[in-house]
């Protein structure tokens, strides 16, 4: 009988009440780290001693960049690392791989200060970050390609920096680390290097520059240990062309070829050779349909026949781009096009097989739902064909919203891309169970969920930030009958478009949200869903006077009060702290100024029993990373910490928990020992505590709401693709036992730790906003009652005030 009501009523009793002095965090267990390939490809592919192919695509995985190969023998995209705060971000150049299969490479963006950084990657070391690009006088910003002298050396370019801030060719070895070589100056050496590099048998090391010289074309030069820097020639778009991005690739008679992207009797750009006897000549010219047009960061590769090979990015029958071979007999000639289904625009190195067919990626295209990018291969026989697509996981890619807990420990959530549509999905983990997809996002039901909320009797609600109706979103419910079921359609001029964050739920199972647009001053707006009447409009944000764009999402006290914040508006256009009621409409309760209080707030709202709200700020406080702030009606809105910036958290995007002891629990986006967020907890005597440093090696970037305590009393949250969960020890003197009276009355028998006053047991339907039901207890043990709804979700625990 017991057994029978426990699962009729769907009871839940949580141990998420003891005070922190006797809660001690164990163990960080990653429960879903998904696979990401990557997207937009713009290095190319580099031919390793293996015979597979390594590039690197400038975002995806922690959306900071991927690197990969792409199988020889299937054509399939493996990824093999993330790229992401103190390892760097978006690497664009091409890879340099040695004869153990090692591969280095450069980020533009990322390391310590941000300008850049040098990596290596083996299979038995992983990715490891070798060098950080310093800025001026060091240099910054490395757009070119990596290469290797015979002794293993890497040689390369930075786009800026150095002493003129027009770029720098450096050097990096195991015995020095990275060395500036030289500096590049406007007329003197040219500017802003870029494209691939050669280096001599002798170790002399040659390149161009995109601009600068005295046409402000561009340059050739060359590097070595005796002479220095020298320009070997310049570039001019009225003979030779001009842009050289592609770099330079030198042949075995000493000739170094290469492109140039403006410039030519065309003006779409032209191939080149230049010589120690002949100086620099124009090959041939590029005229669009014909030949290709444009070649950009593509540089010339050589087949062992003296061919030179190579793409456009413009040009071709579909002016998508073209895939050509030139040679002094038969001079350009056209091998492929780029099209709707191969691909368009392809960038960075092609590379050839044993077999001579040649492989490359392009940026753009591929899946229909996705266009990051593909893997083609052209064969003399096949042509040009589509190997593999960028795209997100099949499961699910980027967990960026919030997550609801059932009564039986199942967690719920949603990715905002991937699955079969690569429009995201809505997910479930359960304990002994994994990870499962129980609906794919596209077409009738939108894509971007998010803002999930539990129901009463355990139905998933939830938005999709994009698609319906209207094209500004849609509401709807899951359940395990029916699956997917839309709810509503969001519309800009009724009740406000495209959702960003959480939704909350009342106890009468009526929904309640934020447009991030859309409304009277098409700033966002207020809404309330309920079975009867549907989606209904609440509230207008008007901008100064009660906010702009509304991302953090809503809350709901006990009284039916609302609470949030937007991104903007306000008087100092820094965001706003707000409150909604039937009786009082919408009140500003704060502005966010900067400094003193904070900036930009993006985080949900957490609302407590007592009424207090807790929140975060992203930006602005004393170091400029964030604040964390409380807000209740007799005192106020305050400051409560600034957020320190690393190695401590910075920047929080995500929401936050509370303890039954009051310590908070966040992430922060940015911060920690690998710049890539953490996982912390704040009270006032201790302060701000990093409980997890994010690895973007491993996982990184949090940026949702946690659970406060599953029903496990273990702390959950999502990273950028993954869901994890922090253990917790707990005492073994407290117990809480229930058993059942009447039909819907349960007993409860309470034990806890003698000498804590004031307890407090709450009860919640979603693990997320808890209401008192009993107060200011003293004894070591009691007992109550309490009534409970047919098939209703009902967690339960007690709090050490």
């Amino acid at each position: 009988m017991k057994n029978r009501l426990l699962t009729h009523f769907s009871l839940l009793l949580i141990f998420g009440a003891m005070p922190t002095a006797r809660i001690k965090a164990q163990t960080f267990e990653l429960l879903v780290n998904q696979v990401q390939p990557g997207e937009k490809p713009a290095s190319g592919l580099v031919r390793g001693p293996d015979g597979d192919f390594y590039g690197t695509a400038e975002y995806g995985g922690n959306a900071e960049g991927v690197l990969f190969k792409v199988s020889a023998a299937t054509g399939a995209i493996v990824p093999l690392a993330n790229f992401g705060g103190y390892l760097g971000q978006q690497p664009i150049g091409a890879v340099a791989v040695d004869s153990q299969g090692k591969v280095y490479g450069s980020t533009r963006f990322g390391g310590v200060p941000g300008f850049g950084t040098l990596w290596r990657w083996s299979a038995a070391g992983g990715l490891q970050k070798l060098a950080d690009f310093p800025g001026q006088p060091g240099g910054s910003s490395p757009y070119g390609g990596l290469a290797l002298d015979s002794q293993g050396n890497v040689y390369g370019t930075t786009f800026a920096g150095g002493a003129n801030n027009m770029g720098a060719l450096w050097r990096w070895s195991d015995a020095q680390g990275l060395v500036k070589l030289a500096d590049f100056s406007n007329l003197a050496y040219g500017r802003n290097p870029r494209g691939q590099l050669a280096v001599s048998a002798a170790g002399t090391v040659f390149g161009a520059c995109e601009n600068g010289g005295t046409n402000g074309a561009g340059t050739l030069w060359q590097w070595d240990g005796a002479s220095g820097l020298i320009k070997l020639a310049e570039f001019s778009n009225t003979t030779v062309g001009g842009n050289p991005r592609g770099g330079v690739t030198l042949n075995e008679q000493g000739e170094l070829l290469g492109t140039a992207r403006s410039g030519g009797s065309a003006f779409q750009g032209t191939l080149w050779k230049w010589s120690t006897n002949g100086g620099l000549q124009k090959l041939a010219d590029f005229a669009g349909i014909p030949n290709g047009a444009f070649p950009d960061d593509n540089p010339v590769l050589i087949d062992p026949e003296g061919n030179l090979l190579g793409a456009t990015t413009g040009g071709g029958l579909m002016n998508r781009g073209m895939l050509w071979r030139y040679n002094t007999n038969g001079g350009l000639a056209k091998l492929g096009d780029f099209d709707t289904v191969n691909g368009t625009s392809p960038l960075g190195a092609i590379a050839r097989d044993d077999h001579g067919a040649l492989w490359g990626t392009v940026q753009q295209g591929g899946a229909p739902t996705s266009a990051q990018g593909l893997v083609w291969k052209w064969t003399s026989t096949n042509g040009l064909a589509k190997t593999a697509d960028f795209r997100g996981a099949p499961e699910g890619a980027y967990f960026t919203h919030g997550l609801v807990v059932s009564a039986a420990g199942a967690i719920y959530g949603t990715a905002v891309s991937g699955g079969n549509a690569d429009r995201g999905v809505l997910w479930r983990w359960m304990p002994g169970g994994g990870y499962t997809v129980l609906s794919h996002f596209g077409d009738s039901f939108g894509s971007n969920p998010g803002g999930l909320a539990m129901g009463s009797t355990g139905q998933v609600y939830g938005f999709s930030a994009a698609g319906g109706a209207y094209s500004g979103g849609l509401l709807w419910k899951w359940d395990q009958a029916a699956g997917l079921t839309k709810l509503g359609d969001f519309r800009s001029s009724t009740v406000g478009a495209n959702p960003i964050s959480s939704i909350a739920v009342d106890y009468s199972d009526r929904l309640y949200g934020a447009g991030y647009e859309g409304g009277s001053a098409f700033v966002g707006a207020l809404w309330r869903w309920e079975n009867a009447a549907g989606l209904t409009k609440l509230a207008d944000f008007t901008g100064a006077a009660s906010g702009s764009y509304p991302y953090g999402g809503v809350a709901v006290d006990s009284t039916g009060n609302l609470y949030g914040t937007t991104r903007m508006g306000g008087t100092s256009s820094f965001g706003t702290f707000w409150r909604w009621h039937t009786n009082s409409s919408l009140v500003k309760l704060a502005d966010f100024t900067g400094l003193a209080n904070g900036m930009y707030p993006l985080g949900s709202v957490l609302v407590t029993s007592n009424g207090a709200v807790f929140g975060t700020a992203s930006g602005g406080g004393s170091f400029a990373v964030g604040t964390l702030w409380r807000w209740d009606a007799g005192n106020g809105f305050s400051k409560l910490a600034d957020f320190p910036g690393a190695p401590g958290p910075a920047n929080p995007y995500g929401g936050l928990a509370m303890d039954a002891a009051g310590i908070l629990y966040g992430s922060s986006y940015a911060g920690g020992n690998f710049d890539s967020g953490t996982l912390w907890q704040w009270d006032s005597t201790n302060g701000f505590r990093v409980l997890k440093h994010f690895d973007p090696r491993e996982t990184a970037r949090p940026e949702a709401a946690l659970i406060a305590f599953g029903p496990d009393g273990h702390l959950y949250g999502t990273a950028r693709h993954s869901l994890w969960r922090l253990f917790f020890t707990r005492p073994e003197n407290w117990r809480i036992a229930a058993s059942p009276l009447t039909s819907g009355t349960f007993a409860f028998l309470v034990y806890a730790p003698i000498g804590l006053p004031n307890l407090v047991v709450e009860a919640s339907t979603n693990l997320t906003h808890w209401l008192p039901v009993r107060t200011n207890i003293v004894t070591e043990s009691w007992t109550f009652s309490e009534p409970l709804s047919p098939n209703a979700a009902r967690f339960y625990r007690v709090n050490a005030r």
